[in-house]
């Protein structure tokens, strides 16, 4: 859950850090990127309301979860190959982050799901350091990258794969919830007070 969390962060932090630079870089023209501007955060916020209507419905938060992140890979890839068109960079620019901003709001529920609510403000802090590390690579990586291939192409693809990886990761199949430990009989069993032996006469 760890590594997806970070993974699939990565991609809405590397476009609220980088977009413009990669519009530029692609030749977009200001009136397409404006567009994107506006339409990219209200996808990252409309994603926890689909992602929340579509778990409810299909009544499986896992696997609502490994859909999105799936297609947030396949529309990162998409983009990798289309960013040179101003219409496909505006397209999956947003529909990447429509699926990618799920992240937010699946991983403290299915915490809560998994550890119950005792110590689920603790245990989702503990979480969400994962974003942390998406900002290392949305940041420190993707410029590291780009000054070494002159490209942001190769995070973009890089982190498409990611977050291919990361569906399987959170799928049911894959990620199971912690089984209870289960008392051991001698633990289960209270130990029998002494009875005082009466002597013989």
């Amino acid at each position: 859950m760890y590594i997806s969390f970070t993974i699939v962060a990565a991609i809405a932090l590397l476009f609220g850090a980088q977009v413009k630079p990669m519009a530029k870089e692609n030749k977009i023209p200001q009136a397409v990127l404006n567009i994107v501007l506006v339409a990219y955060p209200l996808a990252n916020g409309f994603s926890r309301i689909l992602g929340g209507w579509i778990s409810d419905l299909i009544k499986n938060r896992q696997m609502t979860g490994m859909i999105f992140y799936l297609l947030a890979g396949i529309f990162m890839l998409a983009l990798g190959v289309t960013a040179k068109n101003p219409t496909g960079f505006a397209a999956f620019v947003v529909l990447s982050m429509l699926f990618a901003g799920y992240v937010f709001a699946f991983n403290p529920a299915v915490i809560g799901d998994f550890y119950g609510p005792r110590y689920s403000t603790t245990n989702y802090g503990i979480t969400y350091t994962a974003k942390s590390w998406g900002g290392l690579i949305s940041g420190y990586i993707t410029a590291w990258l780009l000054v070494t291939f002159g490209s942001y192409t190769y995070s973009i693809m890089g982190l498409g794969i990611g977050a291919l990886i990361a569906a399987v990761l959170v799928s049911p199949w894959v990620l199971k919830k912690p089984k209870k430990k289960v008392p051991t009989a001698s633990a289960q069993t209270p130990s029998t007070p002494a009875t005082p032996q009466s002597q013989s006469k």
